[in-house]
């Protein structure tokens, strides 16, 4: 580097001094370049070739350019093992810029490999950068008031060196690095505009799980003073394997930070780790920091400090004066300690901060008893939005003991807080018997959604499990039916969701992924005969998943003539694009003439709400009431109560007649023409009717005299008329006891006074069972 940098030098020197001596200098070497050239390391440096990075370096660095040039680097001609390091190119503007196509080539070297020292108007694209050595500086360095840089579609590979391995390395090793600054920590006096940093993968090359890689994925800082309109995007990053920061930006305004990818699934080594980082402390700037559709997951997924704090989005905004906008973002945070979701520390900033339609998950093997999770960390908010965001704790074994959950916590807020689906149903552990899980906090814990929506207001606020398609797969696509459609609308949502789908603008989703849910209620599954008054019938119905995921724990309901609903669910996962019937556990009664509409439903707005709904009308008859049997002329027996607690009493012999009051629809005397009787005599449900039961129906009398056999029965006597015009029936009845009926009869023998008398017990019982026998004797003479 020095040694390049003194040759430029001595060269402009030489320059200055024998201008006629510089101007015999042949060859590429002494003209601007302008056109397409190439680096070809099997070809010798001559014409509009350049064998290596460094040579082309030279090249620029000293002749500058004329005109637009675009460097293809041949396919196949490296690995280049050099660094290229380029100063300000004279020449260099909107219209003659530098383009270098790596077309998937590596240049590879001890880190900085890649240096520009006031460089702009340059892009690089598809190239491969990977680190050999120097393991605690930067692999990519820009710096000196650049403008106008882009990198795109460029891989960085830090093959060596841990991401979190000791001093300098905590505050040097990055991947991409923009600022004068040596440190992170240290505030640049420089600033970066018109940076873009789109499509590159930031990794350590290989997916084994160790603690390689570099502690900061992209830095991009200004200098205080920076205040206009930076004009910067970091967009469709792949970052893993970092220490810290997956991208860290320090007084930045006028930046879009959006759909890049942050995640460490195979990084072991750190002790704290940020998704994205903004610090605009005390920083004004004229335009927005815009963070949309991020993905931040799996920071610390085999990580296994005990203490590991995890934060998706940390904005620091302390007596700033900018906007900021954090929307369509996903967050995933899985650890054992502190977690925060969003921190937005906006302690006297003004501006509007907007935090909307995001997702923020939380999980984690917590066993640490004062560890803390916040979704959203929102202390001072000023003005703006914090609504549509679906925010759930759904950690599985929750130990903190001491500590808490809060799906949102804020202080002294400005900003709106409404339409947010914020659940904590699906937590367990340990640590859940301390009712130290909280919607959230203002001015002390609001526990449940109706205490957090009496402190803030948020009367649109749900709290409903979203039913994520598939976690472990990376799909936060919700397929919530009770969810669906519930966020607001208004000027700060997002036209389009993660994926770049048009938001729904009357009914838009909660969360950062619109999502299609249609259960269409395809039929009513019931009779469609006409039934008597009195009917019962489970509710069945045809379920049908129109979406293409599968969906489960479908809210449903029925209603009777819009009376009162029933609300169930449908437990069973449905595929996209199946069927499948549901009865309902609770059974419906049909009583009286009438026309039941009984109306199956979809609980909830789904996508298609014209076909969230299927009836189906049962009509029904009335059906004869009344009757019962009274005690006739003739009762042998004893007439009680007739219940199973009193019943009435008779046996063998003794004739019990009873007389038979007829429903109220009979008014005359006319069984076989208007009405007909049945009669039944019940023993715990065998039919003993043959055995001493009888109906004059022309007399309308029931008959009972009732055989031996039935004896230390309790049986029931039941009177069945159907009326002969509907088919309809009613019952009614009486309980009849029958005892045992004892018959006493022994033999004996003459025998002589004095000798030992011999009887002979012939009693019957009349029945099963046992009979207990007392003998009285009457001697004649007992001297």
């Amino acid at each position: 580097m020095t040694k390049i940098y003194n040759r430029n030098w001595l060269f402009k020197k030489i320059k200055s001094i024998a201008v006629l001596g510089a101007l015999l200098v042949a060859g590429s070497a002494s003209a601007q370049l302008s056109g397409t050239y190439t680096i070809n390391s099997g070809a010798s440096t001559s014409g509009t070739n350049y064998a290596s990075f460094t040579a082309l370096a030279s090249a620029l660095n000293s002749n500058g350019i004329s005109g637009a040039v675009t460097v293809n680097v041949v396919a196949g001609s490296g690995p280049y093992s050099q660094r290229f390091y380029l100063n300000s190119i004279s020449g260099s503007s909107s219209t003659n810029t530098i383009t270098i196509n790596g077309n998937g080539e590596k240049i590879k070297a001890s880190s900085p490999i890649i240096q520009l020292n006031g460089t702009d108007y340059i892009s690089f694209d598809d190239l491969v950068v990977e680190q050999t050595g120097n393991i605690n500086d930067k692999m990519f360095r820009a710096y000196n008031n650049v403008k106008f840089v882009t990198i795109n579609d460029c891989e960085f590979i830090a093959s060596s060196g841990a991401a979190y391995g000791g001093y300098p390395g905590y505050y040097t090793s990055t991947y991409i690095w923009f600022g004068n600054h040596a440190y992170y920590y240290v505030n640049p006096t420089d600033k970066s505009t018109n940076i873009t940093i789109t499509n590159n993968k930031l990794w350590k090359g290989n997916s084994s799980v160790n603690g390689i890689g570099k502690n900061i994925g992209i830095m991009l800082a200004n200098s205080t003073s920076a205040t206009a309109a930076q004009n910067s995007v970091i967009k469709g990053n792949d970052i893993q394997d970092i220490g810290q920061y997956g991208m860290y930006t320090k007084y930045v305004c006028g930046i879009d930070i959006e759909m890049n990818d942050v995640h460490n699934d195979n990084n072991t080594n750190s002790t704290q780790c940020y998704g994205i980082y903004v610090y605009d402390y005390f920083f004004s700037g004229a335009s927005a920091v815009n963070i949309d559709a991020n993905k931040i997951y799996n920071l610390a997924k085999n990580r296994s400090y005990a203490y590991m704090s995890l934060y998706g989005i940390y904005a620091y905004g302390y007596y700033a004066g900018v906007d900021f906008n954090i929307t369509n973002n996903v967050m995933d945070l899985n650890g054992p300690y502190y977690i925060y979701g969003i921190y937005a520390y906006a302690y006297q900033a003004s501006g509007d901060h907007n935090i909307v339609n995001n997702t923020i998950r939380m999980s984690g093997n917590v066993t640490y008893s004062y560890t803390r999770h916040y979704g959203i960390y929102n202390y001072y908010a000023p003005s703006g939005d914090v609504k549509n965001n679906i925010i759930v704790d759904q950690t599985q074994n929750w130990g903190s003991t001491n500590g808490a959950s809060y799906l949102i916590y804020t202080y002294n807020p400005r900003c709106t807080f409404d339409y947010n689906n914020l659940d904590n149903s699906t937590m367990a552990g340990s640590g859940m018997s301390n009712n130290n899980t909280h919607t959230g906090y203002l001015s002390g814990n609001k526990t449940t959604l109706a205490n957090w929506q009496g402190s803030v207001g948020a009367p649109n606020s749900i709290a409903v499990e979203p039913q994520f398609t598939s976690v472990s797969t990376g799909d936060w696509k919700p397929q919530s039916i009770a969810m669906a459609n519930k966020g607001g609308t208004g000027s700060t949502v997002p036209t389009l969701d993660l994926d770049g789908v048009t938001r729904n603008t009357t009914s838009p989703d909660v969360g950062a992924l619109e999502y299609f849910v249609d259960v269409e209620i395809v039929s009513v599954d019931m009779t469609t005969a006409a039934q008597c008054g009195g009917y019962t019938e489970a509710v069945k119905i045809t379920v049908q998943n129109n979406g293409v995921n599968s969906v489960s724990d479908v809210p449903l309901q029925y209603s009777v003539s819009g009376g009162t609903a029933v609300e169930e669910v449908m437990t069973a996962s449905l595929a996209g694009g199946a069927s499948a019937t549901f009865t309902f556990a609770v059974e419906p009664d049909f009583y009286g003439t009438n026309a039941h509409v009984v109306t199956a439903s979809v609980v909830g707005d789904d996508d298609v709400p014209a076909n969230s709904s299927a009836s189906l009308t049962i009509n029904t008859v009335v059906s004869p009431t009344g009757g019962e049997l009274t005690m006739s002329s003739q009762f042998d027996g004893y007439f009680n109560v007739g219940s199973m607690g009193d019943p009435d009493v008779t046996v063998k012999d003794y004739i019990s007649e009873y007389g038979i009051t007829r429903p109220a629809a009979y008014p005359a005397a006319a069984p076989g023409v208007d009405y007909t009787y049945d009669l039944k005599a019940w023993d715990n449900g065998t039919d003993v009717t043959s055995q001493g039961f009888s109906l004059t129906v022309s007399d309308e009398v029931l008959t009972a005299d009732p055989a031996v056999a039935l004896a230390g029965t309790n049986l029931f006597m039941e009177l069945t008329v159907t009326d002969l015009g509907t088919g309809c029936d009613t019952s009614f009845g009486r309980y009849m006891y029958i005892p045992h009926t004892p018959v006493a009869s022994f033999t004996s023998s003459d025998i002589c006074l004095g000798d030992v008398a011999q009887f002979k017990n012939t009693s019957t019982l009349g029945g099963t069972n046992y009979i207990v026998t007392k003998w009285e004797f009457d001697d004649p003479d007992p001297a």
